[in-house]
């Protein structure tokens, strides 16, 4: 049950991180073309590689449910554990269908 209440409070306080990601693939998409389609290849890995590093930067800082499911599972988990597989099951089935 807390692992659904955490995934709707991703979705809710996240936006402006999924935004920023959104915009950066389009961004990466547009320096793509450039590097195939003009003479500044050099200019558009430049800009590639720190896109790259943007993107995964805040992958790493932003939470995520299914790293918790995995910190709790019975079989990954370090930190809380679920009840049992039954209950493990029903939380990957709720992270699953995103209720």
């Amino acid at each position: 049950m807390q692992l659904m209440i955490a995934a709707a409070s991703w979705r809710r306080d996240h936006r402006v991180i999924r935004r920023v990601k959104t915009c950066f693939g389009g961004l990466s998409m547009s320096v793509s073309i450039l590097m195939l389609y003009t003479a500044t290849a050099g200019i558009g890995f430049v800009l590639m590689l720190v896109i790259g590093a943007i993107v995964t930067i805040i992958s790493w800082i932003t939470p995520d449910a299914l790293q918790d499911w995995l910190g709790k599972s019975l079989t990954f988990g370090k930190g809380g554990r679920f009840d049992g597989p039954v209950a493990q099951a029903m939380a990957l089935k709720a992270l699953a269908t995103g209720g």
